[in-house]
């Protein structure tokens, strides 16, 4: 059974997916994919380059295989449920496979009732709060809505921290109907809580699809979950001898569950947590202290050097809110000697703000001239 996951980069930012931090999101990554290898070295990563760049060459985590399927991804419809990328990382496979969630921790092997299952997931959902408020917002909003997902008095979902089976065309046909779905009510898409919409049509359209096409499901888990902090699978303390399985869900911004996680990283892959800590204070080192336009203009330089090199390189402009981000995509695009160039200049420009930021300016009369004289110093 192929073992699969999949990472992207909304709108090319890297963000912290949940977490606390961007250090605890890549510490999930890290721990996933390695408590997985253990068991299924054939690891495969659904990415795109970046998500390739960051897990892969530089974070040397153990993915056998990769696909960029999510390169130049270009959304169905504006404000597309987020899990769409998801439900496309599913139609690409052509074998029998499990997908696992980045924040799904393993110490033993799937049982056999999952790996020889025609369809599987984590566990049954009953009437959770999102799902309820996703199906209210689809029923007076949408205009087109399957016979199926009719008059339901409860909604259930079936929990995807691990989904697949050996009918593995089947997603393409899931796939399918929920992009149909989705751009018969484009119009109405914006009514519902994004974030319900998207676990509703990843979860519920699963399981209630599945039933519709004569298909069952099996459950890693027999529990059915019906409260949002019910399900016993965050259990750090009870590692390994009596907790098996961890899937963070909701918690992944629980202060605790962070700690808890990096606790976990540093005990069990102490080289990768260090690989972690080494990428994030290099992300750290290109931060910078303000946003929107004034961070444009403090860093006039940076975005003139971008734009010259964006023709003969392909370069998106830079941005100075999503400064981390863009010199990840120049690092894949840009020849060393010029990437360290465009790194020197922005060194400079972020000194330059740090010291407008932080100086005393009350001194002053007109502290509005005199910022103004010191961003423009060496424009020319």
């Amino acid at each position: 059974m192929r073992v699969v996951q999949s990472f992207w980069n909304p709108a090319q930012k890297l963000g912290n997916g949940g977490f606390k931090t961007l250090e605890h999101h890549l510490q999930s990554w890290a721990l996933s994919s390695l408590t997985l290898a253990r068991f299924y070295p054939d690891l495969h990563l659904v990415t795109d380059q970046i998500g390739k760049h960051i897990l892969i060459d530089i974070l040397k985590l153990p993915y056998k295989t990769f696909s960029l399927e999510f390169e130049n991804y270009q959304p169905i419809i504006a404000g597309e449920p987020w899990t769409i990328k998801k439900l496309l990382a599913y139609t690409t496979q052509e074998e029998p496979f499990i997908h696992v969630d980045s924040d799904v921790y393993i110490w033993q092997p799937f049982p056999n009732h999952v790996l020889g299952a025609p369809l599987v997931a984590q566990n049954r959902d009953c009437d959770l709060a999102f799902y309820k408020e996703a199906y209210t917002g689809i029923a007076q909003n949408f205009s087109i809505v399957p016979n199926y997902l009719k008059g339901l008095n409860k909604i259930y979902g079936a929990n995807a921290g691990i989904i697949g089976g050996n009918d593995y065309r089947f997603f393409k046909s899931l796939y399918s109907e929920v992009t149909s779905f989705l751009i018969a009510n484009k119009e109405a898409i914006a009514s519902v809580n994004a974030d319900y919409l998207s676990t509703f049509v990843e979860q519920s359209m699963y399981y209630y699809f599945s039933g519709e096409t004569r298909r069952d499901i099996q459950y890693l888990f027999d529990f059915i979950v019906e409260a949002r902090d019910d399900p016993p699978m965050q259990q750090f303390a009870q590692l390994p001898d009596q907790c098996s399985y961890i899937h963070l869900m909701l918690s992944k911004s629980n202060s605790l569950i962070c700690e808890l996680l990096s606790q976990r990283i540093n005990i069990d892959f102490g080289i990768y947590n260090e690989a972690i800590k080494s990428y994030i204070s290099n992300i750290d080192s290109y931060k910078i202290v303000t946003e929107g336009k004034e961070a444009i203009d403090r860093y006039q330089r940076t975005n003139g050097l971008f734009k010259v090199l964006s023709a003969k390189f392909e370069l998106e402009v830079f941005n100075g809110r999503d400064v981390a981000e863009t010199f990840i995509y120049a690092e894949q695009k840009l020849p060393a000697d010029i990437l360290a160039c465009l790194k020197d200049v922005y060194q400079f420009e972020s000194e330059r703000s740090v010291f407008v930021e932080d100086f005393n300016w009350q001194n002053f009369k007109d502290h509005s001239l005199l910022v103004s004289d010191i961003i423009s110093l060496g424009k020319d």
